[in-house]
């Protein structure tokens, strides 16, 4: 056997690589690497771009609200409602806040440690307005870090003691600086961290008068509650401002202010030297005679312009939700089952509506022989009756076709007698309306219904207006009874704002104005930016019908149904109403009497309305004849209107 004695070779170690593969290699590792930071740089910016762009709102909250921030508000000054004399009706009084910035106060604001501004900043208040030293320092001292106080909650101060306190400080921060043992001036110690913020209160300078168009606000004054300031609320009111102040990353105050805008002024039509003159004799008469309700509404009857809406449950503007002066009646209530009548006190709900209700535009009555008016100017306009021509006897009563029979007022004397149309105007016959009214015909009946605007809005520029609509006849409806009642008066509904608006067509040359309570509205830098020119709705009658109607309202009251309305010397011309309200069993009364002077040239319409007078005969138009003159004895030399005679 043969012993191979050659050795084994050992493994040989692999090659290293040349220097130029490792270059290489780096090289491809780098860019991957780079690639890959860029790649989460590109994703990074990405995530951070889509976070700015959809809560951009919420981190901005969130980054705030770790600030020392505070807010407050400018209030916007409602705009001031004029009379038509541009007299203030309704302004907005300023108030003023106090308002503490306790981080002010007891830091100083110069970083010097050895000044102490909090001690007189103390002593100021007490001496300008009386606050209790100790009492405000320890409202300082519970969050001497706050930069916003609102002292007491809402102090409020005059602008005399707003200003007496800036003189305080000016005098105060006037004074020579002290000098210390070592020749060296101190720094002196300031007022400060004190100012006011402004609010503005409603205010109202003549009271109740004019109460149900003028209307009221909210208790903040920001909100229109009735009247031209609930209908122009959105003119009336500003824009509120907006101060921001917060402590920025270097500590240091940042202050914004967005000023605010105030509202508009509104021109009314309303004259209130005439509201003030209605409203003190509607509460001399109420005083001397009683009534469940008394209205009245004036107008200018060559424009619509309403110069006073005046009611006997004329509330103060200033404090409308004390009811204390009024006395309301029960509810009565049936039972629909039982048929049990019970009756219960108002809520105070439904008191305050009693009284803020402004019946001349929100309510509707029967308004009795005031609507002859119509029916002789529409029977007039058709030529059905004529001027000269058309008489008529009256020994009473009438007896329809159906058998109804209707009474005359004079029905106890015996009837109005021989008498053309004039004369039946004058005296108010109903049996010669009924006949007025027969020959008429339903069909153009209540065309001219519609012509007036009866059982339609007025447009009026007031809330709550009461149409009407449902509370006439239609043509179908007016059968012989209704037709007859109709035609003086009674069985249909209309407002007095209706009713004050067509009678104004019928003396001023036939032009139907559309009623309202505005004039123009002027910005907070006193230009007009809006203006209420009279709008001719249409026309009703002729010119010439329109001089007769004045010729014949004028024999109303000088020899006629209105005869206590009459003063000597003046030329008023109008026409009476008593309408027997439901159910007619009762024998209660709504008396009125609307009248205009001088009535060759009218210059006011005034419609009075008496519902239930306390007086002895409540079927009679003498109370409204009554009041309405006394009214007009002030009214003449206002007017400047005199004696013809």
């Amino acid at each position: 056997m043969s012993v191979n004695t050659k050795q084994s070779q050992p493994n040989r170690p692999s090659r290293k690589p040349k220097a130029k593969e490792t270059k290489q290699y780096m090289r491809y590792k780098l860019v991957w690497l780079f690639l890959l930071i860029a790649l989460a740089l590109c994703i990074l910016f990405g995530k951070m771009l889509y976070r700015v762009v959809t809560h951009h709102d919420t981190d901005t909250k969130k980054v705030l609200e770790q600030m020392d921030y505070s807010s407050s508000t400018i209030q916007a000054q409602r705009g001031e409602i004029l009379d038509c004399n541009l007299i203030p009706i309704a302004e907005s009084k300023p108030l003023y806040i106090l308002i503490l910035d306790p981080k002010v106060m007891v830091y100083d604001a110069n970083e010097n440690d050895d000044v102490n501004n909090l001690e007189p900043t103390l002593d100021a208040l007490q001496s300008c307005f009386g606050l209790n030293k100790e009492e405000v320092r320890a409202a300082v001292m519970e969050d001497p870090t706050a930069s916003y106080l609102r002292y007491g909650g809402k102090l409020v101060y005059t602008y005399d003691e707003m200003t007496a306190f800036e003189t305080y400080k000016q005098e105060f921060s006037s004074r020579p600086a002290e000098v210390d043992a070592e020749g060296k001036t101190k720094a002196k110690p300031q007022v400060t961290g004190v100012w006011f913020e402004t609010e503005y209160q409603r205010v109202y300078p003549y009271g109740d008068v004019g109460s149900k168009v003028i209307g009221f606000t909210s208790s903040d004054g920001s909100t229109g509650i009735n009247g031209l300031e609930l209908q122009y609320n959105d003119s009336l009111t500003g824009i509120n401002g907006r101060k921001y102040g917060y402590l920025d990353q270097n500590s240091d105050l940042e202050r914004v202010t967005k000023e605010a805008e105030d509202g508009y002024t509104i021109v009314s039509t309303i004259d209130i030297n005439i509201s003030s003159i209605i409203s003190r004799k509607v509460k001399e008469w109420k005083e001397a005679y009683g009534a469940k309700a008394i209205n009245v509404l004036a107008m200018d009857p060559n424009t619509g312009e309403v110069k006073a809406m005046v009611s006997d449950t004329d509330y103060d503007l200033n404090n409308p939700k004390d009811l204390s002066a009024y006395t309301f009646p029960q509810i009565q209530e049936t039972n629909e089952e039982t048929g049990e009548v019970t009756f219960r006190d108002m809520t105070e709900s439904e008191k305050q509506n009693t009284i803020w209700n402004n019946f001349i535009v929100n309510g509707t009555f029967e308004p009795g022989s005031t609507a002859k008016c119509f029916t002789l100017a529409a029977a007039l306009e058709e030529n059905v009756v004529s001027k000269t021509e058309t008489s008529y006897d009256c020994f009473g009563d009438v007896t329809l076709s159906n058998g109804v029979r209707i009474k005359c007022h004079n029905y106890e004397k015996g009837g109005c007698g021989h008498i053309d149309v004039a004369g039946a105007f004058a005296n108010s016959c109903n049996v010669a309306f009924v006949a007025i009214g027969q020959a008429l015909g339903r069909e153009q009946f209540a065309r001219y219904q519609e012509i007036f605007n009866f059982g339609q809005k007025t447009g009026i520029d007031l809330p709550g207006e009461a149409s009407g609509a449902g509370l006439l006849f239609t043509v179908d409806q007016l059968e012989v009874t209704e037709l007859a009642t109709s035609s003086f008066g009674q069985g249909f509904n209309v407002s007095m704002i209706q009713l004050g608006a067509a009678f104004c067509s019928l003396i001023n040359g036939g032009n139907y104005y559309r009623p309202h309570v505005v004039k123009k509205i002027i910005d907070s830098q006193g230009n007009i930016a809006e203006t209420f020119d009279p709008v001719l709705v249409r026309q009703t009658i002729s010119r010439e019908n329109s001089d007769y109607f004045k010729d014949i309202m004028f024999q109303v009251v000088e020899d006629g149904t209105a005869m206590s309305a009459r003063i000597e010397g003046y030329h008023l011309g109008g026409k009476t109403g008593t309408a027997e309200k439901l159910p007619r069993s009762d024998e209660k009364y709504i008396v009125s009497l609307i009248a205009a002077a001088p009535i060759e040239t009218p210059k006011l319409v005034l419609y009075v309305t008496i519902d239930e007078p306390e007086t002895e005969i409540q079927a009679d138009s003498y109370p409204a004849q009554e009041l309405s003159k006394w009214i007009w004895e002030e009214l003449y030399p206002y007017l400047g209107i005199y004696p013809e005679e």
